[in-house]
């Protein structure tokens, strides 16, 4: 059982770790509470995006869809790894918080090494998310 003060911290943070790759976050939520077929799923997704992610033809991550999508899936893995509707919203915010600061730190700092940098941020934050647990 997640406690009651930590767990809007950890909504939030994984719903941050959405908004900086998408399918990090549910694959972070499925390693702790999936099954081992749902987590290989979607780790294989999460590497996917890793890779896309650095492609020249990547579109914006705050173009509609994309942004939807982060927000979708920020507010889908709050709710799998805390449960309830504030933890939605939690994670709806923290998407939307990674989203936008995940684009200023890329327009700030291009090219690769920036990219790198923000797969590091975002496995690193999922990490001490689900190990808060």
């Amino acid at each position: 059982m997640t406690s009651a003060l930590i767990a809007p911290a950890l909504a939030f943070g994984i719903g941050f770790v959405a908004g900086l790759r998408s399918m990090t976050a549910p694959a972070a939520v499925a390693i702790t509470k999936g099954t081992p077929i749902l987590a290989a799923i979607l780790i294989a997704g999460a590497l996917v995006e890793l890779v896309f992610d650095k492609l020249p033809k990547t579109p914006s991550r705050l173009r509609p869809p994309t942004l939807l999508f982060r927000c979708i899936s920020g507010a889908g893995s709050a709710f799998f790894l805390v449960g309830g509707i504030p933890s939605v919203l939690l994670g709806l915010a923290g998407a939307l918080a990674g989203s936008y600061g995940g684009a200023i730190f890329r327009r700030a700092f291009t090219g690769l090494p920036a990219a790198f940098a923000e797969d590091a941020v975002a496995i690193a934050l999922a990490w001490l998310v689900i190990h808060s647990l």
